[in-house]
């Protein structure tokens, strides 16, 4: 297969199965309104089995219609700026006008003072080269936890010229964020690792108000085994608001949407939740949850996640063969899905150096296989002492352990055998010596 696009030909191959067919994408970005010898692609197909077919492809440029829309989201209050690329795609320069249209000011009547949207582009026509880009920086300012919108409009200003009052209008999304205060403290779920934690999380938020109240909290959340109780005058019924949600860490959590409530007084929102912690390793961090209004307002609170160490999978015995010889124990482990995992295996802090464990890192074989083996080789130094170890192998989202015993060699007394000899034996013969004549001769030699 060949495409010849700017006469530049661009091979690929492509395969068929039999009595089968395969759909083909082609990308068409016109350089200029209307036909043109540049909007035509050729695309010839070659077989060894079945010749050669050729297709000419040509293309049409027209008028752009409404891009794809710019999101961006912003704190309440707080003022953040992005850029929004436009790209030339003609094949020759061309001066444009760059303006923005706010579409909060006609519905909500918002005073000049007030504007959501700025575009940083002072009004003077700029000239964008062949197939160049221009960055138009504009800001946005969210008053109230309402999506604001607007539409940047790129024109081209260039009378006589057949792409003149040729407009691209790029949509802005704007979504206001109501991040939690200072004092807000952070909900805490927490259980031991490999086990299952169920409880319910509750949240409060005010979509109507700009400012917090000064008699309610309308950001907050709680995390607790049942629902709480109502303050006492208030009252609840069905939400007629539409809200999403999302968390962080979903092979961590499970997030499922109980109720959605409206209580009165003071006109909040009450959302519950059925929150599942199910950790496979020691873990403490804190994560969002993010709930998006239909009418594009956005709340986020962070709540804290916290995992201790679950007890020892086994107890693992290792008798030494003698000193300063490797005694090997092994173990295979798979991953808990069907596809291979990254682990890492080390020997925990106080473990004693007598002990290794090889190999350190690998993949771990996925479920239903054999598994990969994790080596722990013990050589002791010494007789008489008992050695100990903690083996760790994780992977990114699990952990094992094992408690290690390295212990000396065997040993069992020798026992000894005793015999009676039939006679005793002879002594053996010599000349016994006289030890005081002998001193006396040698003092009678030494004095004078």
């Amino acid at each position: 297969k060949q495409w010849y696009q700017r006469r530049v030909a661009i091979t690929a191959g492509v395969s068929v199965p039999g009595n089968g067919k395969v759909d083909l994408e082609v990308t068409f970005i016109p350089s200029s309104l209307g036909s043109s010898d540049k909007h035509t692609c050729h695309v010839e197909f070659s077989s060894p089995q079945l010749g050669e077919w050729s297709y000419t492809l040509q293309g049409q440029g027209i008028r752009p219609t409404v891009m794809d829309p710019v999101n961006i989201a912003c704190s309440l209050g707080q003022v953040t700026q992005t850029l929004l690329p436009f790209k030339n795609p003609l094949d020759h320069s061309i001066t444009v006008s760059c303006r923005l249209l706010e579409r909060n000011k006609v519905e909500h009547k918002i005073a000049p003072s007030d504007e959501l949207f700025e575009l940083l582009v002072n009004e003077e026509l700029i000239t964008v080269p062949e197939r160049g880009v221009l960055e138009l920086p504009f800001t946005f300012r969210p008053l109230d936890m309402v999506q604001a919108s607007a539409y940047i409009v790129v024109e081209v200003v260039e009378e006589g010229s057949k792409v003149d009052g040729v407009k691209w209008q790029f949509p802005v999304k704007g979504t206001p964020v109501f991040n939690v205060s200072k004092g807000y403290q952070l909900p805490v779920i927490s259980c031991k690792s490999k086990e299952r934690k169920e409880c319910f999380m509750e949240i409060i938020l005010d979509t109507n108000s700009v400012k917090p109240t000064q008699n309610v909290k309308y950001t907050e959340a709680a995390i607790s085994d049942r629902p709480s109780e109502l303050k006492e005058g208030w009252k609840k019924k069905e939400s007629e608001q539409e809200f999403t949600f999302s968390v962080d860490e979903t092979n961590l959590l499970s997030l499922q949407h109980c109720s959605s409530s409206h209580i009165s007084p003071p006109g909040l929102s009450l959302i519950t939740f059925t929150l599942v912690f199910a950790p496979g390793k020691p873990i403490k961090k804190t994560v969002k949850l993010t709930v998006d209004n239909k009418n594009g307002g956005r709340w986020i609170y962070p709540f804290t996640i916290h995992s201790t160490s679950a007890e020892p999978d086994d107890n693992i015995v290792i008798r030494a063969s003698g000193l300063h010889k490797d005694s090997v124990v092994g173990i295979r482990l798979n991953s808990l899905d069907s596809s291979s995992i990254s682990y890492e295996a080390y020997l925990d802090k106080g473990s004693d150096p007598d002990f290794r464990v090889y190999p350190p890192t690998g993949q771990l074989l996925p479920l239903g296989t054999e598994g990969t083996l994790i080596c722990v080789a013990y050589k002791p130094t010494l007789y008489g002492k008992t050695h100990n170890a903690k083996l760790i192998v994780q992977t990114p989202t699990n952990q094992w352990s094992y408690v290690i015993q390295g212990q000396s060699p065997a040993f069992s007394v020798p026992v000894g055998v005793t015999t009676t000899p039939s006679r005793l034996p002879k002594p053996s013969p010599g000349v016994k010596k006289n030890f005081i004549r002998q001193n006396m001769r040698v003092l009678a030699q030494n004095t004078p």
